[in-house]
């Protein structure tokens, strides 16, 4: 039997390749724990696109011996079945949760306390595939073969940090977000004919966190989840808690973290950070420990975070207008999970339905987005 992570799930077709939202290899016919609509609009559950002949979906076992395992996905149905495993030639980690006695145990609903550990990406094609090896500290490249299944290992490349647990990609630029200590990114160019990951010159830059103490072995509620491009090809990174530690909802602050890509050679403009710090924000809702992110039609930031007032029996999804742009970063609307640990985030343009997976209970939540952006 195949041992999977609940890291990151990614499906990709013959037309393409997006994310998933859903997080585990279950069917992707998951049950709609709460719907969240406006004006009697309904979100169900996207099937995909029926036209496609299959969809092939790939997750990782971030196991010692890290796999990628590969399913093909009926359009229809959304079941899965189980093709083949691939070696990553890395490692997989999991890092650590206090558990009722205060012992740090093995996080293992959320290893990596992530999104985007395994992504299809390309310069546009979506021709390879990128996983994280957050053990060895290494991130692997493959070419993904005309028949979806077939993945051929190019390059197992150290992004010089601690424990990488996410990435991203865009036109070829790829940047891995390494979680462990202070944490830090990493840019690559991608060369989408082979899938090679060519390092850029600049080396990795250490992530601003004002307070940071950390712990080591380190918690999932420290350590950074996410890095992405914005609209405006701006790199974001979700911060959980800045100083580090145990969750301390009295004293953390979360926070988003932008960085100014130079267009040129892809690298950071050094002193470009913009850091918003959530707990400085007009807010109607208690929203804490932000995690996972998306970007609605009009390039707006929907996020969504892990607790609510102090509790993980609900979380929170915002709408975070002017992120990218020189206007004052607002929160445009907020809404409560209704669900416990709410952890990743995905937006569809065509329904304006958004889709949160709840790490507690094994539930999705779904929000209606109306015309003015509201949930």
């Amino acid at each position: 039997m195949v041992k999977l992570s609940t890291a990151a799930l990614v499906l990709g077709t013959f037309s393409g390749a997006a994310a998933a939202s859903s997080w585990s290899a279950r069917s992707l016919e998951s049950e709609i724990y709460s719907s969240k609509t406006g004006k009697g609009k309904a979100c169900k559950a996207d099937r995909g696109d029926s036209t496609s002949r299959f969809s092939t979906v790939y997750t990782m076992t971030n196991q010692p011996n890290n796999e990628i395992a590969i399913f093909h996905r009926n359009e229809v149905t959304g079941e899965l079945t189980f093709m083949n495993t691939v070696e990553t030639g890395g490692e997989g980690h999991v890092f650590k949760v206090p558990n009722d006695d205060g012992d740090l145990v093995d996080a293992v609903d959320d290893p990596l306390a992530s999104t985007g550990s395994v992504i299809v990406a390309g310069d546009g094609r979506q021709s390879c595939l990128l996983a994280v090896n957050a053990g060895s500290n290494t991130v692997s490249s493959f070419k993904i073969g005309s028949a979806r299944e077939q993945l051929t290992k190019d390059s197992v490349e150290a992004p010089d940090g601690l424990n990488p647990n996410s990435i991203t990609e865009k036109e070829g630029l790829v940047y891995v977000l390494n979680a462990g200590g202070v944490g830090s990114i990493v840019g690559f160019n991608l060369i989408g004919f082979t899938c090679k990951l060519i390092p850029l010159e600049q080396g990795p830059i250490a992530l601003t966190r004002p307070g940071y103490i950390g712990t080591v072995p380190y918690l999932i509620s420290e350590v950074p989840a996410q890095i992405g491009f914005t609209p405006k090809n701006e790199i974001l990174v979700t911060i959980k808690q800045n100083n580090g530690g145990p969750a301390d909802f009295d004293n953390g602050t979360g926070s988003l973290n932008l960085y100014e890509v130079d267009p040129e050679d892809g690298t950071i403009i050094i002193g470009s950070l913009i850091q918003t710090n959530l707990n400085s924000l007009t807010r109607t809702q208690d929203g804490e420990l932000p995690f996972s992110f998306d970007f609605d039609s009009s390039g707006n930031v929907l996020l969504v975070e892990v607790a609510f007032a102090g509790e993980f029996e609900n979380g929170v999804v915002s709408v975070i207008k002017n992120v990218d742009s020189d206007s004052s970063v607002t929160i445009s609307s907020e809404a409560k999970s209704e669900a416990a640990a709410p952890c990743w985030i995905q937006y569809n343009p065509t329904s304006s339905c958004i889709y949160t997976t709840n790490n507690v209970g094994n539930t999705i939540s779904s929000f209606f987005q109306d015309d003015q952006g509201e949930l």
